[in-house]
């Protein structure tokens, strides 16, 4: 936690498992987001930063109020999760907001670049 001079800044990080890992593993990893997470206050900033190991997609049907209109491929399920956390707490999915180079939106590509994610 940072103290600037008119506002405080929280950065919270987190490292996601895969979607692969078991359910109560996944659900876990929610609730200890959301009962850790700091009390958001108006005037405060907090970031959310790490690996959450979701893919938020091009869909802004589903709470457009947090998604931009510049996500990539398809949404998976921690996407989703992440979109209902963020909406709970009226954040903006940064990453979603501006635009970005298509190389910039992934972390990975394959050896043949034909998959990305």
């Amino acid at each position: 936690m940072f103290h600037l001079q008119h506002i405080k800044v929280t950065v919270v990080t987190c490292y996601a498992p895969t979607n692969d890992a078991e359910e109560v593993v996944l659900k876990n990893v929610s609730m200890t987001l959301i009962t850790k997470s700091p009390r958001i206050y108006c005037h405060d900033m907090v970031i959310f930063a790490g690996d959450f190991k979701d893919k938020i997609g091009n869909d802004r049907s589903y709470y457009p109020e947090v998604l931009g209109p510049h996500g990539l491929g398809n949404r998976n399920e921690n996407g989703v999760a992440l979109i209902d956390f963020t909406f709970r707490n009226h954040l903006p999915i940064g990453g979603t907001r501006f635009h970005h180079k298509n190389i910039h939106k992934y972390t990975w590509a394959s050896p043949d670049a034909t998959t990305r994610k």
